[in-house]
């Protein structure tokens, strides 16, 4: 099971066979939208947008009614594994690592190349810009990446922040929350935070810090509203993993629950979700959880 989202209407995750499913509010079973490739979907008020392989190395952007009807092609050919974000009409993708584009939700339009050249990684979108970083060579994680941004429909693209080392971000508001990972001056250990970057640019500002002697700085999957960032971590032994949360302007993390993977979580409003995986004989079965939120 990978990649679980969560709104008003349901829980979404892929399966192990490849099955987008849906457990709408209220209901007991789960349905099977649509058969995709193993990567990450996106949705929107109406459709899901998903990935159908087509070789190794490419597949074809496709969306789907929330009732399982109405697929159709919206781009013929991106790269395997490419982000699938949404933002105003448009979708977002990567036709190969070095580029980013967009073309119509409508499906088929005429696609957009947005940037070229450079590696692109962690697209985002919010209702006027995508966001994206970059580096200029095919470097490891700890490299000094930059977040750039361009609105949906302008050529204006504007540098949000450089000179950090970043593992991933998200948007919030009229705020980035980035994930940066730093060895400390004074222990010269790593240290990971959680830091708030305004949308239009500025300084960073510290909302957690998780220094290696009290948490390990591999955080895996992230979840993030205006009330709050959720994590899973790896404990100490690198054995077991456990979900924390900070509030969203800032604080102390708190631990909220043990977990079984590290791989997924979402957020309702009321709620939190993710996937604990339980070893079998030959395999995992993988079971979605579901808390109240503190």
């Amino acid at each position: 099971m990978s990649f679980l989202r969560a709104d008003a209407q349901g829980v979404y995750w892929m399966g192990e066979d490849r099955g987008l499913r849906i457990l709408r509010n209220g209901a007991n079973t789960p349905e099977v939208l649509a058969f995709a490739s193993p990567q990450s979907f996106a949705i929107d008020s109406e459709e899901l947008f998903y990935a159908a392989e087509q070789d190794a190395s490419h597949v074809e952007i496709r969306k789907i009614k929330r009732d399982g009807t109405g697929s159709k092609v919206v781009v013929p050919g991106a790269m395997a594994g490419t982000d699938i974000m949404l933002g105003s009409d448009l979708v977002y993708f990567k036709p190969d690592m070095h580029s980013l584009a967009a073309a119509p939700k409508a499906g088929l339009g005429l696609m957009q190349g947005i940037v070229a050249g450079r590696m692109i990684d962690n697209v985002i979108t919010d209702s006027t810009h995508v966001y994206w970083m970059e580096s200029s060579s095919d470097a490891s994680n700890d490299t000094t990446l930059t977040i750039w941004r361009r609105p949906h429909h302008g050529t204006a693209t504007q540098m949000v922040a450089s000179g950090l080392t970043l593992r991933s971000f998200w948007e919030q508001g009229d705020d980035l929350i980035v994930l940066s990972q730093e060895k400390s001056i004074v222990a010269g250990q790593e240290v990971a935070s959680f830091l708030e970057i305004p949308k239009a640019g500025g300084c960073a500002r510290i909302l957690v810090s998780l220094p290696k002697s009290r948490y390990p700085p591999r955080i895996a999957a992230v979840a993030i509203d205006g009330q709050g960032i959720y994590w899973i971590a790896t404990e100490v032994d690198g054995a077991e993993f456990s979900i924390w949360y900070a509030p969203r302007s800032g604080g102390i993390a708190v631990k909220a629950s043990v977990a079984l993977h590290d791989e997924n979580l979402a957020l309702t409003p009321t709620q939190v979700f993710w996937v604990d995986r339980i070893p079998a004989l030959t395999t995992y079965t993988s079971f979605i959880q579901v808390m109240d939120r503190p």
